[in-house]
């Protein structure tokens, strides 16, 4: 017992409930009690606070004042509401503290809480009574502890044991909990079906031991076994073992136990997790027996594994022999096929020089015989290597959007060509309207039908040959049918199956009497099938054939071109002739690089015909030095024609070294290949387009009107980056390749012949213009610029009519889109060419009469067909 003596006043502490008072009856013993306690309970980090009887406020520590919120701790006028503003339902829970201990004269507790802005506060406190020296309680001492991190603790613990006993009961692995005295206290659902009891209650209380068998598989007492594992994992923790149990049945099995040692309310447990593993001890013993049963046969199976492996030997040098000889092969078809067509570009090209002359009527006969017979084996070199291609599975396809009108004209060209020599009527029909445009391969396509077309040609002699195309919808899925007809000699049904096969010859004396090798209609089947398509033939002898094959559309628009059944082709014509190269001379200066003595002669005939001034270069080096002197002068080259196959340097190697010049003249490849891989070397090395061995007259002089000007006409220098610029004098004709329009399309957009001369003035001012920003972009690489003028120009040829000029332009801005450079390269000359062609139509005053004459109809009948 303890006691402060301070003027008036002593303090006593009995204990930590009770405070005894003695003191004078002075009013100001208050006072004097409020700087005792401010000793006594300022120091201290619990509350500390005092209340009269009628619960104002006496005495309150800074700690207190703080938590409760209270701003003018000295403010002793402060009511039980008032102190605890911040607070309001406190107040009357620590008001009817006060008064049970006011009223009982004994100690009481509370806990509260408190809701503040970091989050609840708990508080742990004490109401005891203050006397005076009589012993009368005159004031109530409240003392409190901030428990908050106890009671946080406390809501861990119980929120983990909830977690427990729900990760426990739900759990599909059998658990168990051990007591100390190593047995059971509890066993969750899954454990209870793992030993097949009823409930929890038959494994409460048991020791492991019991769930075993006396001894497990080593020998060990597995009582004394188990006491040992739950010590163990007491002592270090956990404990992993394997153990065999017993069901409550009688069964048997094998398992993996986890002992993990725990604490609940302060006492040691172990947790035990049970895993049944006795499907893995069958698989382990089946393994086991696999095992044995290999070794007992890894004699033989290492006999097998030699001769294996000799033969993967043998398969390997097969394999590399058969890719040598692929190569082998390939190697020899591509040199074949320039050898052959070297010595054919002469004989064919110097027959039409020839034919051009005037001769004799038994010359002029030899000369068509020569021109002839060199077509034909053209055409089995072709043949030939068409069929090499598939059977080594190369042959390609593009499919590509086209307009299957297009597809025919062109066939229809060459097969009216070979008809009229036989006098045999020749037409093309259409059985239904057919789509403006298909996703296909147009080529292969052309290839197809003039196969076929020759074909029935070749075999007809009186009668006639036609074509019925229609549209056709099969298991959902849109074809275009190609029907050929013709009243020749016929097949017999027996000899029919046999067609399509290689070098096959209906009778032995077809090939000596028609003449060709059988591989057409082989070649034929495979391509259409390649395509997606079908192929078929009826036929009875003497009466007739009908081959018929179909081609899918792709996933085009419905849009069908209007007319009824049975309609002939609109605007389906064979291209008027070519006239002389000596009727047209151009300006400019060529250079040729071409190795072969025969070839150099052809082109310089061609080239004098033409009035140009050439320069012939035996190789590449030749080709390059030339190319070097003409810069030093005044007089560069305009065009360059450059062989591929050429001794001391290529013409590739040639063409990168010209182009690394800063030449930009436009450089034709001139190439017997026939694989596009090899045509788009020519591209990459910088060529602009490319001529085939033998070069065709037409695509020759096509050329030359694409890249040069010509001297006795006002035209325009045209190249892959030149300008446009019309010059054509009103009423001068230079229709010489087909029309560069279509007049039934002019008439479908423009309407009538006024507003279509409109749109063409404007066709003819604007596109150099266009013409001139494609041409920068080009020179910069600049593929947005590029693709918006490729656009502009493809609308431009779209609006008067001209589809080839718009698909040269629609290639050059997909091209664009794609950064595909060689594609650009290859296709501008050609736009350049196209465009320039239309400009110099359209120049003419009496271009829409040229446009009708070439489609055939009056411009009534042609808006009929649209």
């Amino acid at each position: 017992m303890r006691y402060f003596k301070s003027h008036k006043y002593y303090i006593l502490f009995s204990d930590t409930n009770t405070m005894k008072f003695s003191f004078r009856k002075d009013c100001t013993y208050i006072s004097s009690l409020r700087s005792h306690c401010r000793g006594i309970f300022a120091p201290l980090s619990d509350l500390a606070v005092i209340f009269d009887r009628s619960g104002h406020l006496i005495y309150i520590n800074d700690t207190a004042a703080a938590q409760f919120k209270i701003a003018d701790k000295n403010n002793f006028c402060l009511s039980m509401d008032e102190t605890f503003s911040s607070f309001p339902d406190l107040a009357c829970l620590i008001k009817s503290r006060i008064d049970n201990v006011i009223s009982s004269g004994t100690s009481d507790s509370l806990e509260i809480s408190l809701k503040t802005d970091n989050g609840p506060v708990y508080l742990e406190t004490f109401f005891s009574p203050v006397r005076d020296e009589t012993g009368k309680i005159f004031a109530v001492l409240m003392l409190g502890r901030n428990i908050t991190d106890r009671k946080l603790v406390e809501y861990e613990l119980r929120n983990s044991r909830d977690k427990f006993k729900s990760l426990f009961e739900y759990s599909r692995q059998a658990m168990f909990i051990l007591n100390s005295s190593f047995r059971t206290i509890s066993a969750n659902p899954a454990a209870v079906k793992m030993f097949a009891c009823d409930d929890e209650a038959q494994l409460t209380g048991k020791n492991p031991a019991e769930f075993s068998p006396e001894f497990q598989p080593d020998g060990s007492s597995s009582r004394q076994k188990a006491q040992e594992m739950i010590t163990l994992a007491m002592e270090k923790g956990t404990a992993f073992f394997e153990w065999q149990h017993v069901k409550r049945t009688g069964e048997l099995f094998y398992s993996t136990v986890l002992l993990i040692a725990i604490q609940i309310d302060g006492q040691n447990f172990v947790h035990a997790t049970i895993h049944d593993i006795t499907q893995e001890r069958i698989r382990e013993k089946e393994l086991k027996q696999a095992v044995e049963n290999a070794l007992a046969t890894s004699k033989e199976i290492e006999r097998i594994n030699e001769n294996l492996e000799k033969s993967m030997q043998q398969s390997n040098i097969t394999a590399q022999q058969a890719i040598e000889a692929s190569k082998a092969k390939s190697n020899f078809l591509a040199r074949m096929s320039h050898e052959m067509r070297t010595p054919l570009n002469a004989i064919i090209g110097f027959s039409e020089v020839l034919s051009e002359m005037k001769h004799g009527e038994d010359e002029t006969n030899y000369i068509n015989l020569i021109l002839e017979n060199g077509r034909n084996l053209l055409e089995l070199i072709n043949d030939i290597l068409d069929f090499s291609k598939i059977e080594a599975g190369q042959m390609k396809t593009e499919i590509i959007d086209c307009c299957p009108v297009e597809i025919i004209k062109n066939a229809e060209s060459i097969a009216r060509q070979l008809a009229q020599k036989k006098n045999l009527p020749f037409r093309i029909k259409f059985k239904t309207p057919v789509p403006e445009r298909i996703k296909t391969d147009p080529a292969r396509v052309r290839q197809c039908l003039i196969n076929l077309v020759s074909n029935a040609i070749k075999f007809t002699h009186t009668g006639h040959v036609c074509v019925y195309i229609s549209f056709i919808r099969q298991n959902n899925k849109d074809y275009l049918r190609f029907d050929i007809e013709d009243t020749g000699i016929g097949i017999p049904a027996e000899k029919q199956a046999m067609l399509f096969n290689a070098f096959c010859q209906v009778e032995e004396g077809t090939n000596r009497k028609f003449g060709g090798t059988g591989l057409g209609l082989a070649i034929t089947k495979q391509i259409v099938e390649l395509l997606g398509g079908s192929i078929s033939v009826f036929s009875e002898p003497q009466k007739g054939s009908v081959f018929t094959f179909t081609v899918p559309t792709g996933t085009m628009s419905a849009n069908l071109k209007k007319g009824s059944a049975e309609q002939s082709a609109p605007a389906i014509s064979s291209k008027p002739n070519l006239p002389p190269l000596d009727s047209t001379h151009y300006k400019g200066r060529v250079l040729v690089a071409e190795d072969s003595p025969a070839n150099q002669k052809l082109m310089s005939v061609l080239l004098s015909k033409a009035g140009l001034d050439f320069v012939i270069a035996g190789d590449g080096l030749q080709a390059v030095k030339a190319v070097e002197e003409s810069t030093k002068t005044a007089n560069p080259f305009t065009l360059i024609f450059m062989d591929i196959q050429m001794p001391n340097m290529n013409g590739l190697d040639a063409t990168r070294r010209i182009r690394e010049l800063g030449i930009t003249a436009p450089i034709i490849a001139l190439t017997a290949s026939v694989l596009n891989t090899d045509r788009d070397k020519c591209f990459q090395a910088g060529c602009n387009s490319f001529l085939a061995k033998p070069i065709d007259r037409t695509k020759f002089i096509e050329a030359l009107n694409n890249y040069l000007d010509l001297s006795d006409k006002g035209t325009v220098l045209m190249n892959d980056t030149g300008n446009l610029q019309p010059e054509c004098s009103e009423g001068q004709n230079i229709v010489s390749d087909g029309c560069p329009v279509n007049w039934p399309d002019i008439l479908n957009i423009c309407g009538d012949e006024e507003t279509a001369r409109e749109i063409a003035d404007t066709v003819i001012q604007d596109a150099p213009i266009t013409f001139e920003s494609l041409r920068q972009a080009v020179t910069s690489s600049d593929s947005r610029q590029i693709q918006a003028a490729a656009h502009k120009l493809k609308g431009t040829a779209y609006a008067i009519g001209a589809k080839s000029a718009a698909e040269l332009a629609l290639r050059i801005e997909q091209a664009a889109m794609k950064n595909d450079n060689a594609a650009i390269a290859e296709t501008i000359g050609r736009l350049t060419g196209e465009f320039n062609r239309l400009i110099k139509f359209l120049s003419q005053a009496d271009w829409p009469e040229h446009a009708r004459q070439f489609c055939g109809t009056t411009a009534a009948e042609c808006s009929a067909h649209v």
